[in-house]
């Protein structure tokens, strides 16, 4: 056996493998191998935890890795023992600053022979790790000659550049010129990590400045919450006054432009806002779409209860409660890029199904309870309210005042209508209907009220009609709304009609009809009564008893008789044998209630006796049929002309007159004979 050093080698060829041939025994292991050609030797040892490769003397080649050619790529010298030299490699350089390196190209090479300190080059010509030198604490990523990545001694870190001088409580990462990554050095949730662009905190107010001339951006992350903040363009070491512009807390509320979101919230209010604060210019949230089909889906808001069960299906137990949604209007699939918009409303009824309940549509039209037609061009409403409620009475819309007390209040509808070419300021109020107090509303039993109803005339908007809570009926020219007797009134103060009845059809048309519907109702009353005022004080100059008869204050009773309305004038004929063939009756008339006996003619008597011009015809009244139980639905019923039979009885009266008068002169002839 021969020595490598202080070891034991095997003497020939075939002893190549000895165990504790150290005499120590600790286990180790030599392999060792000669050359038979020049006796060089060369050991591999295993130790404990370590493998060693022992050459039989110093060399500066003493071990080697060569190509297929024998070309070495890697040699390690060991020549120089315990020199801050550990290797080099065939064909190893320094870079242009006289850093040794480890040349991944051609070998391994390790020095701190260079001004920037100790250098691991990978693959690239001057490409590598470099740790700096002279005490100066730096790490360095180099790429050709390039620093790609510096740590400086303070911890912060350069991307692509050397990082800015921080403010003393901060550790930062630059990227590039303008990239910041940052963090106060301390520890702690409440402590800020920061991500700019173009700004940095200067180094000793904190106040950022501008890194180069242009806009800046920044997020801040602290306390479980992210603020993003912006500035406008500003000059390269500027003061930046950054503007923060959306807000995240921890709790889940969002704000757009302000960083308290939920900040107007009652105190102890545990819901989730997003808040948008516009400052004096107001803010907007914009929701867009691209789409071109009728009744497509531009945007909205949905309302959600997570406690519900379902989130796949639309139906009774659905999550969605409540949803506003705008859907697209074209009627050309938007061929002029022209397209409208409307505003769909729904809710979910309890154990019930999501549903459209109001609508507003492209042309400014409001439905409820109704789509209100997006396909009913012709329309001119704007306003609808539509319920299949059936089988009860109940409100369609309520309108509710709170907490006043004061008599004569009212809630009122109103309209007004702008002048035409004028501008949208530019209106004038037209009228109201308004619902009145008439008591303070202060206990149920005393609440009375009163609608009012209010036009426009010479620019001024005064009631003109009421309905009081007894029901009575005002109608005023005047300020006067106080019913007469508590009765219907209408007060008119011109000299012309007061009242006018006007009906156009041209059925048959009927025109002011009165009733005493009661039974059992009194027989003093009147169906129509005439006062006038000529000194001071009411009289009575017309009226129409309940019982049908007609009394005025003078019994003078008319008709136009001017011979300028009349023509073809002539002598009556005779009418002694229509008055002489008349059958004069008593009659009771056949209705429930009245036993009185009556004296007139009837009129099917009158028709045979040839005076058919003295009756008339007309279709029975559902009050006819229901009194008299001869006259049946559709039956006409007759009426006699007692003013022409009386112009009749008057022309038979002269007649008889004149045959009087003639047998008194035959009389007279005999006895004076």
């Amino acid at each position: 056996m021969a020595a490598l050093g202080a070891q034991t080698v095997a003497s020939s060829y075939e002893q190549l493998l000895h165990t504790d041939t150290d005499g120590g025994g600790n286990g180790n292991t030599l392999v060792t191998i000669k050359d038979g050609d020049n006796g060089t030797t060369f050991g591999l040892k295993l130790a404990t935890n370590k493998v060693e490769v022992i050459p039989s003397s110093n060399d500066a080649n003493a071990f080697e890795v060569s190509q297929a050619d024998g070309t070495a790529v890697f040699t390690v010298n060991t020549s120089t023992v315990g020199a801050t030299v550990v290797g080099t490699l065939t064909g190893s350089s320094s870079n242009s600053s006289g850093t040794d390196y480890l040349d991944g190209d051609a070998g391994l090479y390790l020095a701190n022979s260079g001004s920037d300190g100790t250098m691991i080059k990978f693959g690239d010509t001057n490409s590598g790790l470099v740790y700096g030198g002279s005490g100066t604490g730096t790490f360095k990523l180099m790429q050709r000659e390039n620093t790609a990545v510096l740590i400086d001694a303070s911890r912060n870190v350069g991307i692509g550049a050397t990082p800015t001088t921080f403010h003393a409580d901060l550790t930062g990462v630059q990227i590039g010129g303008n990239a910041i990554l940052q963090h106060e050095t301390a520890v702690g949730a409440s402590k800020t990590f920061k991500i700019a662009q173009n700004v940095r905190e200067e180094i000793t107010s904190g106040d950022f400045t501008y890194i180069s001339t242009d806009e800046a951006s920044l997020i801040e992350l602290s306390a479980g919450g992210v603020n993003f903040k912006t500035a406008p363009s500003g000059t390269a070491g500027a003061t930046a006054t950054m503007s923060s512009r959306l807000t995240l807390l921890q709790n889940g509320n969002v704000g757009i432009n302000t960083t308290v979101p939920g900040n107007a919230t009652p105190a102890g209010s545990s819901q989730k806002y997003l808040s948008l604060d516009g400052g004096a210019n107001g803010g907007v949230i914009e929701i867009m779409t691209s789409n071109n089909g009728n009744g497509e889906f531009i945007g909205g808001i949905d309302w959600c209860n997570n406690a519900n069960a379902d989130n796949t299906n639309v139906d009774a137990d659905s999550k969605l409660l409540a949803f506003m949604r705008a859907r697209t209007v074209t009627s050309d699939s938007n061929s002029g890029d022209d397209s409208g918009g409307y505003i769909e409303f729904a809710t979910k009824p309890e154990a019930g199904t999501i549903a459209e309940r109001m609508r507003i549509t492209s042309g400014g039209k409001i439905g409820v309870g109704t789509t209100f037609g997006e396909n009913i061009a012709s329309s001119i409403n704007k306003f609808a309210v539509r319920s299949d409620i059936s089988g009860s009475h109940y409100n369609m819309v309520n309108i509710w005042e709170h907490d006043n007390s004061t008599t004569g209040i009212e809630q009122r509808i109103g309209w007004a209508f702008g002048d035409d070419g004028g501008s949208e300021s530019s209106f004038g109020f037209a009228g109201y209907v308004g619902m009145g107090k008439e008591d303070a509303w202060s206990v149920d039993s005393g609440r009375d009220s009163y609608m009012s109803f209010a036009v426009a005339e010479n620019n001024s908007v005064l009631e003109r009609m009421r309905i009081t809570s007894s029901g009575r009926l005002v109608a005023s020219a005047t300020s006067t709304l106080t019913p007469i007797n508590t009765a219907h009134t209408f007060y008119i103060n011109q000299a012309d009609t007061a009242v006018a009845i006007d009906n156009e059809s041209s059925g048959n048309a009927f025109g002011l009809q009165i009733r005493y519907s009661a039974t059992g109702h009194g027989t003093s009353g009147y169906f129509i009564s005439c006062y006038a005022n000529p000194s001071g004080s009411l009289q009575a100059r017309f009226i129409v008893a309940e019982d049908g008869d007609v009394t005025n204050s003078n019994n003078s009773y008319g008709s136009i008789s001017d011979q300028r309305v009349k023509k073809d004038i002539t002598d009556a004929n005779s009418q002694w044998d229509d008055i002489k063939a008349l059958k004069i009756r008593n009659y009771k008339k056949d209705e429930a209630g009245d036993g009185s006996v009556q004296i007139g003619v009837v009129a099917q008597e009158l028709e045979e006796a040839g005076m058919n011009g003295l009756v008339d015809e007309a279709e029975a009244t559902d009050i006819d049929v229901e009194n008299f139980p001869n006259i049946n639905e559709g039956d006409k019923i007759k009426s006699v002309k007692y003013s022409v039979l009386y112009m009749k009885s008057i022309k038979a009266l002269q007649e008889a007159m004149a045959k009087i008068e003639t047998l008194e002169s035959k009389v007279e002839a005999l006895e004076n004979a």
